[in-house]
């Protein structure tokens, strides 16, 4: 009886470190500025392959985002709410996010994360902008993992904190570059095409 509850706690463990490394939302690519725009964003997780996500974000009456990727093993999918928050004679950007999602493999882990990402624009219109930014949050994630014939379910609380930048390249085109610190660390980068119209919802 001990040693199958070894067992058992031993491919908790395991199993949720590689979901972990999955997360929908790592990186982020979530700078606190307008967001309407179309992106394709390749990354790297510590332990784990190397995997592609589309991200499209559109402000307007609903501030809404939404992407999709794939790993090695691991299939991602997510939608954040976002909007800005203004301090009345600050340079510093602020943008709160909302959202929920999933990453599918052996493990499929179900991520909330709440934060509010902080940041400065460097340069001015007609020229090259920078916009570099942390953007800590914190998450509930429920991971439901196999094991054996049956499936256990884990709750937890997770923190993490991304830092990154988005370099605007053109007034069409941004270079986006960020890095999750947490339990997991992710790294990425990615271009996005910014569009002008956006959607009204009445």
């Amino acid at each position: 009886m001990r040693k199958a509850l070894l067992c058992t706690t031993l491919l908790l463990l395991t199993a949720t470190g590689t979901a972990r490394a999955q997360a929908w939302d790592a990186p982020s690519f979530f700078a606190p500025r307008a967001h309407d725009d179309i992106g394709i964003y390749g990354f790297v997780p510590e332990h784990g392959d190397w995997g592609v996500q589309g991200i499209w974000r559109q402000s307007g009456n609903i501030n809404l985002g939404v992407r999709a990727g794939f790993g090695n093993d691991v299939i991602l999918v997510g939608a954040e709410f976002f909007g800005p928050l203004n301090l009345a004679a600050s340079p510093v950007l602020l943008a709160w996010q909302v959202g929920v999602g999933a990453g599918f493999n052996d493990v499929t882990l179900l991520r909330v994360p709440v934060g509010v990402s902080a940041g400065l624009e460097l340069g001015g219109p007609g020229t090259l902008q920078l916009v570099p930014y942390v953007f800590p949050r914190v998450a509930l994630e429920l991971a439901a993992i196999d094991v054996g014939d049956e499936e256990a379910t884990e709750t937890d609380l997770d923190f993490a904190v991304d830092v990154g930048a988005d370099l605007t390249l053109s007034p069409q085109l941004l270079l986006r570059v960020g890095a999750t610190l947490a339990d997991e660390t992710a790294f990425g980068v990615g271009l996005a095409y910014r569009m002008q119209r956006r959607i009204v919802v009445r």
